[in-house]
């Protein structure tokens, strides 16, 4: 993609999270080397569903209107996992649960 798309690329997946979680909701870009953003959202895990639909509409809609990456081949793949005091042991236990969830997202 070059660097000049590759920023382009962050800027549209960041300003589509952005749009599409509410004001309280948190965002964060945790691997700017293999681009993985995650957003604690506060609702249940059927809310948070709703939400990650939300941001790939976003994502999509955005992508489908940017002329120099429309006809790139690219995908944002989504993991949503709640938060389960008796399963996980704490925030690197979440945020790992949540990254893993990304592999079952097709």
């Amino acid at each position: 993609l070059g660097t000049t798309r590759i920023k382009e690329l962050v800027k549209l997946a960041s300003d589509s999270i952005n749009h599409a979680t509410r004001d309280n909701d948190i965002s964060y870009i945790l691997n700017t080397d293999n681009p993985t953003w995650a957003v604690l959202l506060y609702a249940d895990v059927a809310g948070a569903n709703v939400a990650a639909q939300r941001i790939r509409d976003e994502f999509q809609t955005e992508l489908n209107k940017n002329q120099s990456l429309r006809d790139v081949d690219l995908q944002l793949r989504v993991g949503v996992t709640g938060w389960d005091p008796d399963k996980l042991d704490g925030p690197n236990a979440f945020m790992e649960a949540g990254i893993k969830e990304l592999e079952y997202d097709v």
